[in-house]
């Protein structure tokens, strides 16, 4: 639990990742675990010589601001931890998202002789550092997971009509005996590195924490564990190359994959908001035109709430109605369970 602990503890806002970055290097480099670090900021570490490796990754960047002189983490009875701010009295976002994702990557490289772990910044804004990232390190991956969801059962394997995985890597999983479950979920790294050209299996997967890009944020130990134990059955049991190709869902009516504009763009960080309306308005498909805009919803108000987390379903409706002309009063307020837990 120390590890964790002294990772909540940093401060990591999206493009002030500085500290978070000094520390998992100088975690690597007293593991004696070779690592390279672009001018992005994204490291890149390997254990170990194989053919092939398993591989997890995570991302620097947290949405909360600078932490203070009274920020404390603290812990209930070993199981629930959260940060607290003893001048203010009261609660204080940990970053949990993804410092737990972080977390379990350097714990699999302390476990396996074998292991490649990737740690990615602002992917809080965008996605940046995997938009920016070298795809010839996954070249000898097996496949890429991901601990970047919240709550103990998500197994992601599509994200906003990105297919992920293979079936035959879920199947070989057998996700019910550890509890999970396949579904949607919204975007972070794993579905850049697919729409660039990742050809393995991906995930992201629930580690654990709950009431993200909150003040109220907090872990379950359990239910980290949990996803661990979960990542480390995969590892043992995973051991070739899960082949995955990506085939984009909807097309236009030039035949060009309007995902693209989504999720990458090489040079600069670009607004979740103008690439998700620039996506929902140009749908040929226009029987799949709700569906989308929800998901377009979905994507936007992981951000919006981390900031406005006082806005009423209701006033989140009245200012995204124009934009979202398909979706009724129930598909809101299903936005907003999903986003605020």
């Amino acid at each position: 639990m120390k590890l964790l602990i002294d990772l909540y503890k940093i401060s990591s806002p999206t493009r002030k990742e500085k500290e978070m970055i000094r520390f998992i290097v100088n975690r690597l480099e007293m593991m004696s675990i070779p690592y390279e670090l672009d001018k992005h900021g994204n490291i890149y570490a390997t254990k170990g010589s194989s053919e092939t490796y398993p591989c997890v990754v995570a991302h620097t960047d947290e949405v909360h601001l600078k932490r203070n002189a009274n920020y404390e983490v603290i812990s209930l009875r070993d199981e629930l931890i959260m940060g607290y701010d003893t001048r203010k009295k009261r609660f204080a976002g940990i970053g949990a998202d993804d410092k737990n994702g972080i977390w379990i990557c350097l714990k699999c490289l302390e476990e396996y002789e074998y292991m490649k772990c990737a740690f990615f910044m602002g992917e809080e804004e965008g996605c940046i550092g995997s938009n920016r990232a070298d795809m010839t390190f996954f070249d000898d991956c097996r496949y890429v997971l991901q601990c970047d969801r919240k709550g103990n059962g998500d197994f992601i394997t599509t994200i906003s009509g990105v297919e992920l995985c293979s079936r035959n890597f879920v199947k070989d999983i057998n996700l019910s005996s550890y509890g999970y479950k396949t579904t949607v979920g919204l975007q972070t790294d794993v579905a850049v590195l697919k729409q660039r050209g990742l050809d393995v299996s991906c995930a992201n997967i629930s580690c654990g924490y709950y009431n993200p890009h909150t003040s109220e944020e907090y872990t379950s130990m359990t239910d980290l564990c949990k996803c661990h134990q979960l990542v480390k059955h995969i590892i043992d049991t995973c051991n070739e190359p899960y082949k995955h190709s990506y085939q984009p869902l909807f097309r236009n009516w030039m035949g060009r994959d309007r995902y693209s504009h989504y999720y990458h763009n090489s040079e600069t960080s670009f607004d979740k908001e103008e690439s998700a309306l620039a996506f929902s308005s140009d749908i040929a498909d226009k029987g799949s035109m709700q569906k989308n805009e929800y998901m377009c919803l979905l994507n936007i108000l992981s951000k919006r709430l981390a900031f406005d987390e006082n806005l009423t379903v209701k006033e989140i409706m009245e200012i995204y109605k124009r934009q979202f002309p398909s979706l009724r009063l129930d598909d809101y307020e299903s936005a907003y369970r999903e986003v605020m837990g």
